[in-house]
C-alpha cells in the first residue's frame, strides 16, 4: 500500500486527501461518503484516497495516525495537516481551500 499511495501522491498536483478508515467505523464510513461528495464539489482541485488502517498498522504509524478516521491531507507531495477523528465538513473544507490550486 505504501507504494501506491507514493504513486498518487507524487504523480498529483492536486491537494490529496487520503482518509485511514476501517471497515467496522461509522465514523469512517460517514467521513468517507463526505470526502466522495467533496471530490465532486472540488472537481480538478482535490484527490481523494482511502486506506484501510486495519490493513496497513506501519502506514499509520508512519504517518503518526493514533485515531480513526484520519485525514491527511497533501500538497506539492508534502503533509500539510492532519485531522484525527471525526471532523466536520466545514474544518476540511477550510483546508481545501488554504490549499486549493
Amino acid at each position: 500500500m505504501k507504494t501506491e499511495l507514493k504513486k498518487v501522491v507524487e504523480k498529483n498536483n492536486n491537494t490529496i486527501i487520503v482518509e485511514f478508515y476501517t471497515e467496522w467505523s461509522a465514523s469512517s464510513y460517514m467521513i468517507g461518503e463526505l470526502l466522495k461528495e467533496l471530490q465532486e464539489a472540488y472537481a480538478g482541485s482535490i484527490t481523494v484516497a482511502f486506506v484501510n488502517a486495519d490493513a496497513n498498522p506501519q502506514l499509520c504509524s508512519d504517518f503518526g495516525i493514533q485515531k480513526i478516521p484520519a485525514l491527511l491531507f497533501f500538497k506539492n507531495r508534502q503533509v500539510v495537516s492532519l485531522l484525527q477523528g471525526t471532523p466536520s465538513r466545514s474544518e476540511i473544507e477550510r483546508i481545501i481551500q488554504n490549499f486549493k490550486n
